[in-house]
């Protein structure tokens, strides 16, 4: 929703963010969650039908929309487990952290162009994973040990070889005056 909404040039995306990410949390708990009519009101039709599309979500009741992988597999993964963390971790960041396991570093992006991340940044949003994923959960001792230094490097350990975050040396640019531009 993030690059969605930034694509479009909302200045509120932020908002639009956190709003997809209370979704998502409402969804995993099992709630009903909404998106494509707001979408609708804030973008407009079209570009929502192409977001839809996209996505591959299905509003018409005569057919059975096919679940994101993303939504398939979660059932089958303990709530809170270091899997679970690293998949919200990468739930929030797949559009602006790559680890390139070759480098052994994360980059970050930063507009307009990819940095290596120099100060710990990934390690810092895993931390925030686990705080943000801590004021969820009701029992004391499970808020504590999904705050743990253990609990946080597994998360940030997790994350680099999801599909989404991790990256190969040959997608960037050879041209080191094209590296940064995302090109």
């Amino acid at each position: 929703m993030e690059a969605i909404a930034k694509a479009a040039g909302d200045p509120e995306w932020r908002d639009r963010r956190k709003a997809a990410e209370d979704q998502a949390v409402a969804h995993r708990a099992g709630k009903n969650t909404y998106g494509l009519p707001a979408m609708r009101e804030m973008f407009g039709a079209d570009i929502a039908g192409k977001i839809a599309a996209w996505i591959d979500y299905h509003d018409s009741q005569d057919e059975k929309p096919r679940a994101p992988l993303r939504e398939t597999i979660t059932p089958l993964i303990p709530l809170y487990s270091d899997d679970d963390l690293a998949l919200r971790f990468a739930d929030r960041h797949e559009h602006d952290l790559r680890f390139v396991d070759e480098w052994g570093r994360w980059l970050r992006w930063s507009e307009p162009r990819w940095q290596f991340d120099k100060t710990l940044n990934a390690f810092d949003f895993a931390r925030a994973i686990c705080r943000d994923t801590a004021t969820e959960c009701k029992n004391k001792k499970t808020r504590s040990a999904l705050t743990s230094a253990r609990t946080v490097a597994a998360v940030e350990r997790l994350a680099k070889a999801d599909r989404r975050i991790a990256a190969d040396v040959e997608q960037w640019n050879s041209d080191h005056s094209d590296f940064n531009t995302g090109d």
